[in-house]
C-alpha cells in the first residue's frame, strides 16, 4: 500500500516542479501560474453560462440574502442614450423613493426621476425629494369629485413631465383605471412580502409583516411587480427572498426586507427602462441582454 502513495507523491511532484520549471521560463513562479490557470478555467466556465443574468450574478434576486448589485446595469451601453423618465408616487417616508432617485442620480440605472407625486401634505418623501432637487406635486384625491376628474389631473401631470415609467413607492392610493391603461406595463409598485402571498387589499405595511411572522413562514422578501386594476396582482418582475428564521417580531421582519427594497426597486426599474422584461399571459420573462423584447 505504502508504494502507491510513494508514486502518487511523485506524480505531484513531478507537476508542481515542472508548472515551476514553466513559470521561470516565462517569467512567472509556478504557484502564481497555476492560480492563473484556475482563474482562467474559472472564466471559461463563466463564457460558458446561457444568460447575460448567469455572467454578471443578476440572479442573486433569486438567492437568499446575496447582493444587489445596481451597477451591473452599466454593461448594457445605455450611458449614451436617452434615459427613461420617471415619476415616483409616495404617501408616506418614501425611503424607495430615495433609494431609486440616488441610484438614478449616480448613474446606476437609466433613468431620471422627474417627479414626485404624493397625496398626503406631510409626506416625509417631500423633504426627501427637495433634498435631491425633484419637483413634488400634491395631489389628494379628495380634491377631485370623480375619479374622472382624478385621473385627467395625473395624467396631465405625467404629460407635462414626459414621464415614461410610474413608480409607485408606498402609494397608499389606487391608481384610475384610466391611468392604469395609460400607462399599460409602465406602472411599478413594490410590496414587503412574496407575492402571491400576503397581498391583496388590507396588506400593507406592518400588517403584511405581521402576517408572516404569524404564519411561521421561514423566508420573506420583496416583490417588484407591474400594476394592474387589482391590489398586488400584477406580473411579477423580481422578488428577493430573505431568511426570517432567526427573527423575534415583525419589526425585525420589516427592517430585514427593507434593506432587499432599497436594492431591488432600483435594478428593476434599470431592467425596465432596459425593455429586458417580456410580458407574455399574465407573466413577466427576465430576458437576457441578446433577446428581443
Amino acid at each position: 500500500m505504502w508504494q502507491v502513495f510513494v508514486i502518487f507523491a511523485l506524480v505531484v511532484a513531478w507537476i508542481y516542479y515542472r508548472s515551476i520549471w514553466r513559470g521561470k521560463k516565462k517569467g512567472v513562479h509556478g504557484r502564481d501560474l497555476l492560480k492563473a490557470r484556475l482563474k482562467e478555467r474559472r472564466a471559461a466556465r463563466m463564457d460558458g453560462a446561457e444568460s447575460w443574468d448567469e455572467r454578471r450574478g443578476l440572479k442573486a434576486v433569486w438567492e437568499p440574502e446575496k447582493q444587489i448589485r445596481p451597477e451591473l446595469l452599466q454593461s448594457q451601453g445605455w450611458e449614451s442614450g436617452r434615459k427613461k423618465r420617471v415619476a415616483a408616487f409616495c404617501s408616506h417616508g418614501g425611503s424607495n423613493f430615495a433609494a431609486i432617485a440616488d441610484a438614478a442620480q449616480q448613474g446606476e440605472i437609466p433613468v431620471d426621476v422627474v417627479v414626485m407625486i404624493h397625496n398626503n401634505a406631510k409626506a416625509g418623501a417631500k423633504g426627501k425629494a427637495q433634498t435631491r432637487n425633484i419637483p413634488t406635486e400634491w395631489v389628494p384625491r379628495k380634491r377631485f369629485e370623480s375619479d374622472e376628474a382624478y385621473a385627467e389631473h395625473l395624467l396631465s401631470i405625467l404629460r407635462r413631465y414626459e414621464v415614461d415609467i410610474v413608480a409607485l413607492a408606498g402609494f397608499m392610493q389606487m391608481i384610475p383605471p384610466k391611468v392604469i391603461r395609460a400607462f399599460e406595463s409602465r406602472i411599478t409598485n413594490i410590496h414587503p412580502a412574496l407575492l402571491p402571498f400576503f397581498g391583496g387589499k388590507g396588506f400593507y405595511g406592518s400588517r403584511v409583516h405581521r402576517a408572516v411572522y404569524e404564519s411561521g413562514m421561514k423566508v420573506s422578501g420583496p416583490t417588484v411587480h407591474l400594476v394592474d386594476e387589482e391590489y398586488d396582482h400584477g406580473p411579477i418582475l423580481l422578488q428577493q427572498a430573505v431568511s426570517i428564521a432567526e427573527c423575534k417580531d415583525p419589526g425585525e421582519i420589516a427592517d430585514k426586507v427593507l434593506i432587499e427594497e432599497h436594492k431591488l426597486y432600483p435594478v428593476t426599474l434599470g431592467l425596465l427602462a432596459l425593455g429586458r422584461f417580456r410580458i407574455e399571459e399574465g407573466k413577466a420573462q427576465l430576458l437576457s441582454e441578446t433577446e428581443p423584447a
